[in-house]
């Protein structure tokens, strides 16, 4: 079990990030970017499952400007509140914030100085955007980025370990824009992507009543990890 923490503050309020530690007590930092839910129990299991892997996890509260501490579930009241904090989520605050995250995954007395940024969905599209401001990131990973084709120029300027995944049933990110990002990649080493068969959107997360592959899970899961631990090593 992890703790919430203060990361960045702004008058009275702040940006608090759950963080979880290796058993060690120290290691590389991953700061993992939520989907539009939250920093609700699927992404917490997500640093947890880092942090069993060696890894410092920080999960920024990327909402906190919009209203902090929102945890929403995956039923349809979830859904339309998760999708009305997105609509007011201003993507350049966010961006600067999730480089702030970065920064401070940086200086964490419990990390190493090695940082990766890991995203999920909203957060895939601010983790390549983060890591092209910050401009020192040492990996990222992009789990089914959202609006990536406006991104392009971004990507291709990435010089660090990259990795996407996708699923080719995912309605919410168009065939065009792996193409794109895929002839991207093909001309970088380093960057890597990889569309799993029959996987939608969400496929990773097993907190999901619906869209939840467990193979795409599990390969997703693997080919991360090994360039996570390569690039932080």
């Amino acid at each position: 079990m992890g703790e919430f923490i203060d990361l960045v503050k702004d008058g009275e309020t702040s940006m608090r990030a759950y963080k979880a530690l290796p058993a060690s007590g120290r290691g590389p930092v991953v700061v993992v970017l939520q989907e539009i839910f939250g920093v609700n129990a699927a992404m917490r299991s997500v640093a947890d499952d880092l942090a069993a892997e060696g890894f410092v996890a920080l999960v920024p509260d990327m909402f906190w400007r919009i209203q902090p501490g929102i945890e929403l579930g995956y039923d349809d009241a979830g859904l339309q509140q998760a999708r009305a904090a997105w609509g007011q989520f201003d993507l350049g605050k966010g961006v600067a914030d999730a480089a702030a995250a970065i920064a401070g995954g940086r200086k964490l007395a419990e990390g190493t100085g090695k940082v990766a940024v890991l995203g999920f969905c909203l957060g895939g599209q601010v983790a390549v955007k983060a890591a092209a401001r910050d401009g020192a990131v040492d990996a990222v990973v992009s789990f089914y980025g959202v609006r990536l084709n406006e991104s392009l120029d971004e990507i291709a300027g990435l010089s660090c370990p990259t990795l996407f995944h996708f699923g080719d049933a995912d309605s919410h990110i168009p065939a065009e824009t792996r193409d794109a990002i895929g002839k991207v990649a093909a001309d970088k080493p380093g960057m890597e992507m990889h569309v799993y068969p029959g996987a939608g959107h969400g496929f990773y997360n097993a907190f999901r009543p619906a869209g939840f592959d467990a193979k795409g899970h599990e390969q997703s899961r693997t080919r991360s990890l090994d360039v996570l631990h390569k690039a932080l090593a």
